[in-house]
């Protein structure tokens, strides 16, 4: 009878777990390993797998596991054009990093969330990255500091600061080529190149940019190298070449749609737009200026720029509030271990007189 029951038990639990599969750290760990190139490449699908991986991590009540699968949904997000759910979950990914202490994701978070508001809010895409190079740069995170100084660069430019930009993405080369960083190398070289383009150096730019296409060669993904055809088509336009700086973002725009590129394909229109207007093209210009709007909504980017900045105020609050409830809690401990010390101090007298008083 015992056997039997423990067989009517045991059945649907085996054929359960044969159903659906355990979810365990392991396996959220390892889906969370998935590689940044591969990530750029395969947008849509690494949206739902890092979704998944969320939900599965927080089935089991594991905060490390879900925080690092925030971030990595945020980036695919992002990327792919949603900003309003890609800073929600930078946001929640950095409260878990800050509450679990891991300094090393939590400054990588703050400088990928500062970068990705750079175009929304310039002022709190600098307060972010200088929030993560700070954290960096106290705990000589070298590899974080190579990220973070290239992106910071990019803010430079982006306030035609662009003496600060070559000294940060001149650090970052460095460090990458101190750590054979060959997937970061090309990113400094390219925004080095940029500077020179501004400055007029073509050659010293297309110098720069024909190394980082070697290194663009030997990757996998095209994410690198579709980036890399719109640099080529910017240093074009700056020499006024103007049809070869065409074919270039033509190319730009292949690649970019190929991957899900969104922001690169925008970008690519515009240009066009813009080159064929020069070149007197102008039902080119008008056709590529129509696609480009498709990309461009101007009353969604309010609303979501009020999201956006809403749920910054929500984090900086909750932020403030958690500091405040710490140093609350500090001060009534204080305050407890006085009063102890003090009922403590006063029976030792006491003690004292008693036994005092006994000896007499």
């Amino acid at each position: 009878m015992k056997l039997f029951l423990n067989i009517i038990i045991l059945t649907p639990i085996i054929f359960c777990s044969s159903i659906f599969p355990q979810v365990t750290k392991s396996k959220i760990d390892s889906i969370n390993q998935i590689p940044y190139k591969y990530i750029i490449s395969n947008l849509q699908e690494c949206v739902g797998t890092f979704k998944k991986n969320i939900s599965d991590a927080e089935k089991i009540n594991y905060l490390y596991g879900r925080a690092v699968a925030l971030d990595k949904f945020a980036l695919a997000i992002g990327i792919s054009g949603n900003s309003d759910e890609s800073a929600k979950a930078f946001l929640e990914s950095a409260r878990i990093f800050e509450k679990l202490e891991k300094f090393d994701e939590l400054s990588m978070v703050y400088g990928g969330y500062g970068y990705g508001t750079r175009r929304r809010d310039i002022s709190a895409a600098n307060k972010y990255m200088r929030m993560g190079i700070g954290i960096s740069e106290k705990h000589n995170l070298k590899m974080n500091l190579t990220t973070l100084y290239d992106n910071y660069g990019v803010l430079k430019i982006m306030e035609e600061k662009n003496d600060s930009a070559f000294f940060f993405y001149t650090l970052a080369l460095d460090l990458k080529r101190e750590l054979n960083d060959s997937v970061g190398i090309p990113y400094s070289l390219n925004k080095l190149a940029e500077i020179y383009t501004i400055e007029g150096n073509f050659k010293q730019a297309l110098l720069l940019l024909e190394e980082s296409d070697e290194y663009r060669n030997k990757e996998i993904g095209e994410f690198g190298r579709a980036g890399n055809l719109a640099f080529h088509a910017e240093i074009e336009k700056a020499m006024n070449n103007y049809n070869s700086a065409i074919e270039y973002f033509k190319l730009a725009l292949a690649k970019g749609k190929s991957i899900n590129y969104k922001q690169l394909v925008k970008y690519s229109y515009q240009q066009l737009s813009d080159l064929y207007e020069m070149t007197n093209k102008y039902p080119e210009a008008l056709n590529n200026y129509k696609l480009f709007t498709l990309y461009q909504d101007s009353l969604n980017d309010i609303k979501m720029n009020n999201r956006i900045s809403e749920l910054q105020i929500k984090f900086e609050t909750e932020k403030k509030d958690r500091q405040i409830e710490t140093n609350k809690q500090e001060i009534e401990n204080k305050t407890l271990q006085l009063w102890i010390s003090i009922i403590v101090f006063f029976l030792i007298i006491v003690i004292f007189l008693i036994l005092y008083r006994n000896y007499k």
